[in-house]
């Protein structure tokens, strides 16, 4: 393939992408870019906060202090409370799910705990039971045994 072959290729790539992008409306990547940033939020909040307090920190450093006016420094400081509720609440979803998390693993430990001294209960409480029922029938056993043994001595000597 010669150079302008690859070069006739390379822009009728060019084009068909230019096509694509064309058809799609704004609001389509708008919608797009909405949910890749939400997707990657959702998969990275440390890294969203640690960008958002970077992002914040950069636009303030370019904007010179003697150029801001009163309307500038209100809008810097509403961007920059923007960005700290938005990073506290991320962080507080992340910190709300840790917690639920470790709720649940409470409540799975709590409900085993109490099954297995319900069970040990239980068990203890049959042990006691056969053992009861053991002695019962073993003195049982034995007077039967006795009077048994008293019969016959009773016949042998009459």
């Amino acid at each position: 393939m010669t150079k302008e072959e690859k070069r006739q290729e390379l822009l009728q790539k060019v084009k068909e992408a230019e096509a694509r992008i064309d058809a799609r409306s704004l609001s389509d990547r708008a919608r797009a870019a909405g949910e890749d940033a939400t997707a990657f939020i959702s998969r990275h909040p440390l890294a969203s906060i640690a960008g958002g307090i970077a992002v914040g920190m950069l636009i303030g450093s370019l904007i010179p202090g003697r150029k801001i006016g009163n309307r500038g420094r209100a809008m810097a400081a509403m961007a920059a409370e923007f960005g700290m509720a938005y990073a506290r609440e991320a962080f507080e979803m992340a910190s709300d799910a840790a917690q639920s998390g470790q709720d649940k693993l409470e409540d799975i430990g709590d409900a085993v705990t109490d099954k297995s001294r319900k069970l040990r209960r239980d068990a203890t409480h049959a042990a006691g039971t056969a053992a009861d029922t053991a002695r019962s029938l073993g003195r049982r056993a034995g007077r039967q045994a006795g009077r048994a043994v008293r019969d016959l001595r009773n016949r042998t000597t009459h």
